[in-house]
């Protein structure tokens, strides 16, 4: 099962995730009983934008399965997270216009971790900003501008794993 989200909450479903007490706000968000503008949802992997981003667009890759950190993950789950990392990646620089983006996954307190479930930040980026300037106080934004990038980043996905499908299907075929 995957899905892409229309950039609302939207229900999602259950189905292979082994999430952790309800203490973790990413297995709430990963079960739909947390609020979140998610762009995308599959058997996996879950992707939705930062409530308190660094810049506008910047989205979290994380599993549905439960793990604290990047290093206690299994070989297959990063896998899985570095697919979509790549996809989400793609699809900010084609819905956003932005010229790159930074990857980012902090693991332990004393390097930033706030959450403790794996996340992968990607954070777009455009010519002339400040490099590293994200590290300034980072707040919510409007629910309009979530929704908006949401939908866009959403359908983005949509067309780029659409377009890997069809290349996969035609190397199989070739």
């Amino acid at each position: 099962m995957s899905r892409i989200e229309d950039g609302g909450r939207g229900s999602i479903a259950k189905e292979g995730a082994s999430l952790s007490s309800s203490t973790c706000m990413f297995c709430r968000i990963i079960s739909g009983d947390e609020r979140s503008f998610t762009v995308y949802h599959g058997d996996s992997v879950t992707a939705f934008l930062d409530k308190y981003p660094a810049s506008p667009g910047h989205l979290l890759v994380v599993p549905n399965a439960h793990y604290t950190d990047y290093l206690e993950a299994s070989d297959d789950v990063l896998c899985d997270l570095a697919a979509m990392t790549r996809v989400a990646g793609k699809a900010e620089k084609k819905a956003l216009s932005a010229d790159g983006v930074r990857v980012i996954s902090n693991v332990g307190r004393s390097a930033g971790q706030m959450i403790f479930h794996l996340h992968i930040h990607i954070i777009p980026t455009w010519e002339g900003e400040v490099p590293f300037s994200w590290f300034t106080h980072r707040s919510e934004q409007p629910e309009s501008e979530y929704r908006e990038i949401a939908a866009s980043l959403s359908a983005s996905i949509r067309e780029i794993l659409a377009y890997e499908a069809e290349e996969r299907r035609r190397a199989d075929h070739g």
